[in-house]
């Protein structure tokens, strides 16, 4: 899990900057693997039902679309953080085979995180460690 103001990444020979929609909030990356050790094949629709983070008191935040979260950012010299790829949309992966990839959250700045909740398929929750 990390924070930070703003993020950027590269689509199709573009280059994109996703901040968050309130100055009062913050960006919160995640980094999630997925593995398919039992089926065929999994397929899944990740959008912001697909997982929670919560913080302190029982707040919960659910993941943004950084495809429509973002604005062009050509003109930028000095880009902020660089992250790719994103988990987002439909992901369909063989037995056996892994995606791994980023969700981004927005939260008040400074808010403590407490817990992510993965709800696709199966409910997974895990504690949150910082860097």
């Amino acid at each position: 899990v990390e924070r930070s103001p703003s993020i950027s990444y590269q689509d199709k020979g573009a280059t994109y900057l996703v901040q968050p929609s309130d100055s009062q909030l913050e960006l919160i990356l995640v980094n999630v693997t997925l593995v398919n050790h039992r089926s065929a094949t999994v397929s899944m629709f990740i959008d912001n039902k697909s997982a929670e983070l919560s913080g302190t008191g029982g707040k919960a935040y659910r993941p943004i679309d950084p495809f429509l979260q973002r604005v062009s950012s050509s003109d930028l010299n000095d880009l902020p953080l660089t992250v790719s790829p994103f988990i987002w949309g439909v992901s369909e992966f063989p037995k056996d085979f892994k995606i791994n990839g980023w969700l981004v959250f927005e939260i008040p700045k400074g808010a403590p995180l407490r817990e992510f909740r993965w709800e696709q398929v199966d409910i997974l929750s895990v504690s949150v460690l910082e860097k």
